[in-house]
């Protein structure tokens, strides 16, 4: 853990969660009590995430364990799969789901997932602090794949379940960099890669669409904002959330004020370059279906050109990315030790101011129709 901490900007416990997260992703299990969905990896690592919960061994005033703490841990499972099932069915353009697992946090092709879990927490209910400290020591446990780090280093990496190899860290720098705790230049470098690229969002080409840019910022705060509120319910009032009042009825890539700001300074910073010469922009109007020039550069934009009109035009558009993964892999992994800790507002980690969207007043029923997807 000391020498993954040298390298990546996580703390000894994140760490650890993560190493144990990445190991039970890429095993066939799932956790105790909660089916995986097959089709998710976002999805899987979210459950793991909250099965995990706050548990940190490291922590001198952790609270004691018991059987309730585990229960809670297993309740905020099903909450964060329920929740990230409808931003994924309802609220994310189809393949964002998972481009960010792959483009965003470096999950490439974890084998399928089962229902059974190994290893099982299943204490007696009768049993003693020290008994059950001994079955969740045992079953957060990362001594086997830290043995398997251990014996592998050095050793070239052939794939997924190569703990020492690339893959694991490149698991290791999409978290850092996508929770924002690399800057928020990295973080929109991300971004940017996940809407322009290939492959997943692995590789990340030279233009993006300016309209694909804003609709996927806009659906991760969305998204964020949803979840958010789904977290801070509890269970029995878990399903008085509607996601249709996170939505409003126009869909935002027609939003075009955004869209034509960003494109007009990359017009700007083209022409004070003398890369344009006489090229005449039109976005007066809402443009539902963008036509792409040959040269791709009418309605899509470079990294540098997005950076910069970032970080002087929109400087929270770095914050819809690690707000919605601290909000999904954080705001549920509360264990349910006391009334007062389980309504614990949850901080975010330095650097990330957090962006979040309210709850829209809809004065009629609303249409079912999801967005339009990005092309």
């Amino acid at each position: 853990v000391r020498s993954l901490g040298d390298r990546f900007p996580l703390g000894d416990a994140e760490l650890r969660k993560w190493i144990w997260c990445h190991d039970r992703l890429q095993s066939n299990s799932a956790p105790t009590l909660v089916s995986l969905p097959d089709n998710s990896d976002l999805a899987s690592l979210a459950v793991w995430s909250a099965s995990y919960g706050d548990y940190n061994p490291y922590s001198t005033d952790h609270p004691r364990p018991s059987i309730n703490s585990f229960s809670g841990r297993v309740n905020s499972a099903k909450r964060v799969l329920e929740a990230i099932a409808i931003v994924e069915n309802e609220i994310f353009p189809a393949g964002l789901s998972s481009r960010l697992a792959q483009g965003a946090l470096g999950l490439i092709n974890p084998p399928s997932r089962k229902t059974a879990a190994n290893p099982t927490w299943n204490p007696p209910v009768s049993s003693s602090i020290d008994e059950i400290s001994a079955v969740e020591e045992n079953y957060y446990s990362i001594s086997p794949r830290v043995d398997k780090f251990m014996s592998a280093r050095g050793k070239p990496s052939y794939g997924y379940d190569d703990f020492s190899g690339d893959t694991f860290e490149q698991f290791l720098e999409g978290i850092s960099v996508s929770c924002g705790r690399r800057g928020s230049r990295a973080c929109l470098s991300r971004l940017f890669a996940i809407v322009s690229g290939g492959n997943g969002g692995m590789t990340q080409q030279t233009m993006a669409e300016a309209s694909d840019i804003i609709f996927t910022t806009y659906s991760l705060s969305l998204a964020a904002s949803f979840m958010k509120n789904m977290a801070y319910l509890d269970d029995e009032n878990s399903g008085r959330i509607d996601w249709r009042s996170f939505i409003p009825e126009k869909d935002p890539k027609c939003m075009s004020p955004m869209v034509d700001s960003l494109l007009n300074h990359a017009r700007t910073r083209r022409k004070e370059s003398g890369q344009l010469s006489n090229t005449y922009f039109d976005y007066s109007t809402p443009n539902t279906t963008p036509s792409t020039a040959s040269n791709g550069s009418e309605t899509s934009v470079s990294l540098q050109e997005f950076l910069d009109w970032s970080e002087t035009t929109a400087p929270m558009m770095g914050s819809a990315l690690p707000t919605f993964l601290h909000v999904l892999f954080t705001f549920f992994s509360k264990a349910e030790y006391s009334e007062t800790d389980a309504t614990r507002e949850t901080t975010f980690p330095p650097g990330v101011t957090p962006i979040f969207i309210p709850i829209l007043t809809i004065e009629k029923p609303p249409s079912t129709a999801k967005f339009a997807t990005s092309t």
